[in-house]
């Protein structure tokens, strides 16, 4: 139980940035366990874009911005500054990094990513 959070990769251009549809050959890219500052932070950008659904289990495409974005609020702790789930930001930290890399590296050979939850 708890928080499963997802970036999935497709082989082609993501129209929407969010509500949209997972596809056949989209493939699992990374996986994080009960990472509730990340996914707070992600939920925002969420309705920074106007997405409509509940959050869980909604798409949310991952642009290179995005990601420097990610980095920025890691290097400033501002994961950590999230009521209720900050503390434990720190503990994800070099995860988070990992990805940040991981993701550029697809975002520049033509990946699309998009992230999902499921709680």
């Amino acid at each position: 139980m708890g928080l499963d959070a997802f970036v999935h990769t497709r082989n082609e251009p993501i129209e929407d940035d969010v509500d949209f549809e997972a596809m056949k050959g989209d493939e699992q890219f990374f996986h994080w366990k009960n990472h509730y500052a990340l996914d707070s932070w992600l939920v925002n950008l969420y309705n920074k874009r106007c997405g409509t659904g509940s959050w869980n289990g909604d798409l949310l495409q991952l642009r290179l911005g995005d990601i420097n974005q990610l980095e920025r609020a890691l290097d400033f702790g501002d994961l950590a500054k999230i009521p209720e789930f900050g503390e434990w930001a720190a503990e994800y930290a070099d995860q988070d990094r990992e990805f940040i890399k991981l993701a550029r590296d697809a975002i520049k050979s033509g990946l699309s990513l998009y992230y999902f939850n499921w709680y």
